[in-house]
């Protein structure tokens, strides 16, 4: 998001425009203001003013956007938070309101992931560890406790399975 422009991935935009035009209500994204290095896989660029949807823009690390008085605002207006959770998932909970937990990598994935973007093995290993430890007290009671899980992928949508009946099976724009 930069001088009123939304940089995003256009099957996200597609996504928001289907559920505006299925669901009766206002629909709102919350998205990081635009860094210098930022990059999309399948970009499009789109004015806010052409948006059937409010996006609201916000700074800094995602754990933070929670506090930022446009979210607390539209939260506590809201019937149902879609996206990643976790960050917000104790002022969701608190608030009573339902989410839908968007997860992009299942367990594999994401040690995968971590160790191999590690500078050694050692690190690697702690990584890996982390990783393990976050999913274990963090995921799993976010994703137990979410009304539905959004799956990005065939492996994520399988792996999910035991903590959600109601999940969405999205590929992203590197499968057609």
């Amino acid at each position: 998001l930069h001088d009123g422009i939304l940089t995003v991935d256009c099957k996200f935009h597609l996504g928001m425009l289907a559920y505006a035009q299925g669901i009766e209500a206002e629909l709102i994204s919350v998205h990081p203001l635009a860094r210098p290095r930022d990059a999309t896989m399948d970009a499009v660029q789109l004015p806010l003013s052409q948006l059937p949807y409010r996006v609201i823009g916000v700074d800094g690390a995602r754990s933070t956007h929670g506090a930022h008085p446009e979210v607390q605002a539209a939260l506590r207006s809201s019937d149902l938070v879609y996206g990643n959770a976790l960050p917000l998932q104790a002022q969701l909970l608190q608030l009573g309101l339902p989410y839908v937990m968007l997860v992009e990598y299942d367990l594999g994935t994401q040690m995968i992931v971590s160790r191999t973007s590690a500078p050694n093995r050692l690190k690697g290993l702690v990584r890996s560890l982390r990783v393990a430890r976050n999913y274990r007290r963090h995921l799993v009671p976010a994703l137990r406790a979410a009304r539905a899980v959004h799956c990005n992928g065939y492996p994520t949508y399988e792996a999910y399975a035991p903590f959600s009946a109601e999940r969405l099976l999205y590929l992203d724009s590197r499968m057609a």
